[in-house]
């Protein structure tokens, strides 16, 4: 993880999630706060990311929580650039600009995925 500029060290309960996550074929980590979640997802996504198996990283979380995923994204890849889009309605209806920008790291909140599930599909398929 290192060499895709993951700088961070996992933490005992990290490794275990991670682990379980990467052998799973669906997952997700719905843990209490202060667990961890954000790092464990995003080693997991780093790992399948250099195995080549995904290429972006597409987060449901609650609108206060984007800030938090954006920081973590920072310190965690001090070195490298990871871009992140806050998924706005505009976006839904523009997905080219979206498209074009190429985020590494997409936020949707519930409300959003509630309403515009249909319209989100060409995330998945780009």
């Amino acid at each position: 993880m290192k060499q895709s500029g993951f700088t961070r060290s996992l933490k005992v309960e990290q490794k275990r999630d991670s682990l379980k996550l990467l052998n799973l074929k669906h997952g997700a980590n719905f843990s209490v706060p202060g667990a961890g979640k954000t790092t464990t997802i995003l080693a997991v996504h780093t790992v399948l990311k250099s195995l080549g198996l995904v290429s972006k990283l597409f987060v449901v979380s609650p609108i206060n929580a984007f800030i938090s995923w954006e920081d973590e994204i920072k310190e965690i890849f001090k070195e490298k650039n990871i871009t992140v889009h806050r998924l706005q309605s505009i976006d839904i209806l523009n997905f080219s600009s979206v498209q074009n920008e190429s985020p590494d790291v997409i936020l949707v909140n519930y409300e959003k995925l509630r309403k515009d599930v249909r319209q989100l599909v060409p995330f998945f398929h780009s």
